[in-house]
């Protein structure tokens, strides 16, 4: 069996639902050798296979080499098994652990470990994620760094958009796959929607510039102004918090709406199922011109038979098809936002058609199912 080590820079982050079902692809055929995490964490091990933590700074030795380094330090002496690096943390597990190819979440990730990396003896395959794609979200250098890690590793990209975001930092088009994120989708449509005559309307995800929170609470209170019967509930935490909650105390509809942090992927199960639309303002964000790479909350909503109202951007337009499972307005366009909303309020026999279609589309394209056999394909793993 081809031995898989999982390289990714956090554990259990509930915006990261997708790297967990990567770790159950992988665990499920017996090909996960282990998993090593960039960042601090207590966790030793996930389903019996090892977890290695590549910094030591969350355990109690941790925090003492860093107190015995501080004090050498003043004297000005650095013992060498004092100087442990997440480099030097990768080294020796791969000297401990041979395995057969490498998965490495986030090119960041792999531009901050390239060096053990790139003397590993295996296949490497990077991961690209979204923000990892765009310049200003990383590091100085990132650009040239994984122009230099092409020739030894293959891209996996999340979408097209992404895709072509690599083509044009001059990346070879042999040297990237594309590889859709893939959801839960029940076997049969089930839906519920909201239980009175009120409309409900989600949006779950970060509140950050690009997906838009702001935009939507603007785009929902002309709605409302526009005869709209419904409610908003927005699901997430981010940057634009602050900002959301300042709208929402501010709207003369704030009664009818719900702002709730970040969620566990069941809870947000369970909002999709009792929500009758779902929407999000997708933009290019004007500071660090990043859009969204694939959008994994629309998707999950297509896979509960939930109408879209979206926006013609990123990766969005590979996901929902405009009139088919959702409506999709240009980025920046609250009222056509708005009137697709109230479109869809009115008209109940069009939200359950597009909701149908919505459904069908992530079962034959994104499904969990689907993503595995290529990400396993991709990898070699048989």
């Amino acid at each position: 069996m081809r031995r898989v080590l999982v390289v990714q820079p956090f554990w259990g982050r509930l915006s990261n639902r997708f790297l967990e079902r990567h770790l159950e692809m992988l665990a499920e055929r017996g090909a996960l050798a282990a998993v090593a995490v960039l960042y601090p964490t207590p966790r030793r091990s996930w389903r019996g296979i090892p977890v290695v933590s590549l910094s030591d700074s969350a355990s109690a030795a941790g925090r003492g080499r860093r107190l015995a380094r501080a004090l050498l330090r003043r004297i000005g002496l650095t013992p060498s098994w004092l100087g442990r690096r997440p480099e030097d943390g990768l080294r020796r597990l791969l000297e401990k652990r041979p395995v057969d190819a490498i998965l490495c979440q986030y090119a960041t990730t792999a531009a901050a470990l390239w060096e053990p990396l790139r003397a590993a003896r295996c296949d490497l395959f990077v991961h690209l994620h979204g923000y990892d794609t765009f310049a200003a979200m990383c590091p100085p250098g990132h650009q040239q760094r994984l122009r230099d890690m092409a020739d030894r590793v293959l891209l996996i990209c999340n979408s097209h958009c992404t895709d072509q975001q690599m083509s044009d930092w001059g990346i070879p088009a042999d040297r990237m796959v594309v590889k859709y994120y893939g959801v839960e989708v029940p076997q049969e449509l089930q839906r519920r929607g909201s239980a009175d005559d009120e409309v409900a309307v989600l949006q779950l995800g970060r509140l950050v510039r690009f997906k838009g929170p702001e935009r939507t609470l603007r785009a929902f209170e002309l709605a409302c102004e526009g005869g709209l019967r419904g409610r908003l509930v927005m699901i997430g935490d981010g940057p634009l918090r602050g900002e959301c909650d300042g709208l929402i105390a501010r709207s003369p509809w704030k009664d009818r709406i719900r702002r709730v942090g970040a969620v566990r992927w069941q809870e947000g199960q369970r909002l999709r199922s009792i929500s009758d639309v779902y929407t999000q303002h997708n933009v290019r964000d004007p500071e660090t011109g990043q859009v969204e790479a694939f959008g994994v909350a629309v998707v999950e909503a297509m896979a509960c038979g939930m109408p879209v109202v979206g926006t013609r951007s990123g990766g969005i337009v590979e996901t929902v098809i405009d009139g088919v499972t959702g409506l999709l307005v240009e980025p920046g366009d609250e009222e056509g936002q708005a009137a697709a909303l109230l479109r869809l309020a009115a008209d109940v026999g069009l939200r359950r058609e597009m909701g149908a279609e919505g459904w069908r589309r992530a079962r034959d394209h994104f499904s969990v199912e689907r993503e595995s056999a290529q990400l396993l394909e991709i990898l070699g793993v048989e």
